[in-house]
């Protein structure tokens, strides 16, 4: 993934968590709601012709809730991660009394972190 060097400000860390949740919370409501429409779809008379297309719209519910989640794992991944990042690697810089800067050594930790994060996010949602 490629980052802006050096990484954005992402502001509140407590803040991004919300917003982030909120963004899940609302996904998954959606994504809930179209099951339940699936489920009476199949109560009513599972052989009804518009059970095709009340699965097609779950389905696309479902791709768009993926799509979601994967837009907010890569948009904290992007931006928050390096920032994070940073924030420990300035902490222990100063611990030993050093001065921290961005180097291929550490873009190259970042950006394995950053791959790795991402894909036990997307493997969470």
């Amino acid at each position: 993934m490629p980052y802006e060097w050096p990484p954005l400000v992402p502001g509140d860390p407590d803040e991004v968590a919300r917003r982030v949740a909120t963004v899940l919370e609302e996904a998954w409501q959606r994504l809930a709601d179209k099951q339940r429409a699936v489920i009476a779809q199949f109560a009513d008379n599972p052989r009804t012709p518009h059970t095709a297309a009340t699965l097609e719209e779950f389905k696309q519910a479902i791709r768009s809730f993926s799509g979601r989640v994967d837009r907010e794992a890569r948009q904290f991944v992007q931006r928050q991660l390096p920032r994070l990042y940073e924030d420990g690697a300035r902490a222990a810089a100063d611990a030993l009394g050093v001065t921290f800067r961005w180097t291929t050594f550490h873009r190259d930790a970042l950006e394995s972190l950053a791959a790795d994060s991402y894909a036990d996010f997307l493997r969470r949602s």
